[in-house]
This record gives C-alpha cells, sequence and structure tokens, in this order.
C-alpha cells in the first residue's frame, strides 16, 4: 500500500520530528463501568512507556484515565491530535469507540505509526482507521500503516499476555510485525497451558488464534528514531557482458558505511503488475551482499549470467537506514575491448625475468573484442 511505501522505503526525512515520537495510552473501556475491563490495563501501558524510553524515542506521549470512557470521547481526540502530528509508534490497550463508525478528525498525512493494540471489540477502530473510512483512498492516506486488534471477549489476563508479547517481540527482540505477532499467539499456552473460560467453552489457545488479528505488511519494523541517510557510487552505465560491479556507501559526511545491504537487481523483461503474466515470471536477475569496513561492496558475476532489458536497480538498505535507490544503465552490441593476454620482456635488469624494483620492462597486450560491432 502507499502508507507501507512511505514507512520503509521512502519515509519522510523533511520532518525529522515524527521518527523520534511514540505513544502508549489506555482507556476505560466496556458495556458498563465494571465490565470487559480490569485496572492492569493501565499498567500494561504503563510498561509500554518504560519499553518505548529504553528504544530510545525522544518524544513519548503518555495517556491513561480510570474514568469510564465506553465511547472513547476523551482518549479518542488525544490519539487523533497525535496521528495528525505523525508519529512512528503507538502502543495501546483501548477499544476506543471513537472510531467505532468513521476515522473522523484524522487528517491525510506522510507519516503513519505502527499500531500495536489489543482489547476487546478492536475491529471496528481497526478497520475504520486502516481503512481511512469514510473517504481515505491511495490518494488521501491516513491512519497506521499496520495495526493489530482484538475482538471479542477474551479475559484481561489473556489479552494482557497476548499484548505484552507482542510489544516484547518486536519492540525489545526486534523483530518483524508478522513473527511478532504469531510468536504472542503461541506464547499463550506458556501462560495459561490448557486452560478454557466461560465454563469450558473456549480454550484459551484457540480463542487468541481466531479473536487477535493483525493488517499491514508482516515484515514490517518500527524506525527506532531517525534513519541514517547513505548515498552511493557506481558505475552509471555497464554491458550486458559485465562481470563485476562495486558500489561504495557513504553516509552524510562521507564516512564509510560498514554493514549495509546491497542489492544490484535486473528485471529483465518483466510484465506489468496487471498482466497476467506477471505472477509466473523468474527471470529477473538479483544478487546481494554487506558493505565492508570501507563502504565497498563488490558483485562479481558468473560468466552464464546475462543481463536481460537495458536497465539494473541499486538498493541499498539496513535497520536503521533510510532505504536508497539508484539505477544502471545496460547497453548491448557497442563496440568493447578486453584483454585476452599480455606479456612482459625484460629491457634492463638482471635478466631473471622477474620484475624488480628500477628495472624496465616492455609490456605486450592482445586485446580481443567481446562485442558483435568493429572497434576502431
Amino acid at each position: 500500500s502507499g502508507r507501507t511505501m512511505l514507512y520503509e522505503a521512502t519515509p519522510n526525512m523533511e520532518d525529522e520530528e515524527w521518527f523520534e515520537r511514540a505513544a502508549s495510552f489506555s482507556q476505560h473501556w466496556g458495556n458498563g463501568p465494571t465490565t470487559a475491563w480490569h485496572i492492569t490495563i493501565h499498567t500494561n501501558v504503563r510498561w509500554g512507556e518504560e519499553v518505548l524510553k529504553y528504544c530510545g524515542y525522544d518524544d513519548i506521549r503518555f495517556f491513561e484515565r480510570y474514568q469510564y470512557d465506553q465511547m472513547g470521547q476523551v482518549i479518542g481526540p488525544w490519539v487523533r491530535d497525535i496521528y495528525n502530528e505523525g508519529a512512528s509508534v503507538f502502543l495501546g490497550r483501548a477499544e476506543n469507540y471513537f472510531w467505532r463508525y468513521n476515522f473522523n478528525g484524522v487528517n491525510e498525512n506522510t507519516r503513519f505509526p505502527i499500531r500495536l493494540v489489543a482489547s476487546g471489540h478492536g475491529e471496528w477502530n481497526a478497520w475504520n482507521s486502516f481503512m481511512g473510512l469514510p473517504d481515505g483512498s491511495a490518494e488521501n492516506l491516513k491512519g497506521p500503516v499496520a495495526t493489530t486488534f482484538g475482538w471479542g471477549t477474551p479475559p484481561t489476563a489473556l489479552w494482557s499476555a497476548v499484548w505484552m508479547e507482542t510489544v516484547r517481540n518486536v519492540m525489545l527482540q526486534d523483530m518483524s510485525l508478522g513473527w511478532g505477532f504469531s510468536g504472542a499467539i503461541m506464547a499463550v499456552e506458556r501462560y495459561f497451558p490448557n486452560e478454557n473460560w466461560a465454563n469450558n467453552r473456549t480454550n484459551y489457545y484457540d480463542c487468541v488464534r481466531t479473536d487477535y488479528n493483525c493488517y499491514g505488511d508482516p515484515g514490517i519494523q518500527p524506525w527506532f528514531g531517525m534513519p541514517r541517510r547513505v548515498e552511493a557510487t557506481f558505475p552509471e552505465l555497464i554491458t550486458s557482458e559485465t562481470r563485476m560491479i562495486e558500489v561504495n556507501v557513504t553516509g552524510q559526511n562521507d564516512e564509510p558505511i560498514q554493514g549495509a545491504l546491497v542489492s544490484f537487481y535486473v528485471p529483465g523483461d518483466i510484465p506489468d503488475f496487471d498482466n497476467e503474466n506477471y505472477r509466473d515470471y523468474d527471470d529477473m536477475f538479483m544478487m546481494t551482499t554487506i558493505s565492508h569496513e570501507d563502504g565497498n561492496a563488490i558483485f562479481v558475476f558468473d560468466e552464464d549470467i546475462d543481463f536481460d532489458g537495458d536497465e539494473a536497480f541499486i538498493t541499498i538498505t539496513g535497520r536503521d537506514i533510510c532505504p536508497f535507490f539508484g539505477d544502471v544503465g545496460i547497453e548491448r552490441n557497442i563496440s568493447s575491448v578486453e584483454l585476452a593476454d599480455y606479456s612482459l620482456t625484460e629491457i634492463d635488469g638482471n635478466e631473471n625475468d622477474e620484475i624488480n624494483p628500477g628495472e624496465v620492462f616492455n609490456i605486450s597486450l592482445t586485446p580481443v573484442t567481446p562485442g558483435n560491432q568493429n572497434v576502431l
């Protein structure tokens, strides 16, 4: 989706503050003041606030309110304002019926949080906010880039365990959202082995498998502050017979960047996304390596590799790196010369045909033209 691209691939780097902003919040929800809510919900998000501090966020917003707020008339506007400011992460235990019917008050944006929330009937909020209803679209992006949510009526202790495991996995164990979400569900048996509830009507684990859900890219991970900008130096043009490419990765002060993930990708004659042959196309070429301490990433291609098409792409990513995208032109049927052989003849030296300091040699080169055009 557009939000996923704007979070992961091309985040808004003009506004540095939203990367450092995160929120942890709770709500007293339920059909009545004494139903579907427990005081431990608030202690959950106090721990969530400490997690955000540990992760290094500078601007942490915190909200807790013990008074009954079924329709989210108090917490709703508070969260709405942070949506409009832009934030990297939301951690919450809130049903927030403020957005039960639509996603009112939230503006079009380019900054969208990963929303890790668990509650009772959170499906209305999750659906309306993720879809940006009623007027959200590709041209009017708003809401979270990804969200967890619960629905139904699992016991509070069960929801607390699942939510804290999700936060732990994604925020502290640095898992992707998909793995963090799945791991949290599987962890239920560790907390409540073979437990049932509601007069043995439902098993805890079975309940969580159906009542805890997730929207968004399962591979997404939160930004822990402002990502690093990188630049790269590489050939602007190669031929289809090129056998080595070197990419040099540097930071904002021209310092070499070690450990960046550098990819070289040639899509070839890939069909358009809406073409029926797109799903079966597999003639693309991709190679990935890691930059060394000098910032260099070197690709060496086998002799049987032949690049199709007229364009290749360089992508540089990393856990704390703002992705870099570059392109390389591919030319074919051009005049080219390669070195086939060489010989050395000693002119002035000790006549042992070995190169030593101060000696003079003649070098003879034998070229070959691998292309199909004449070379002058």
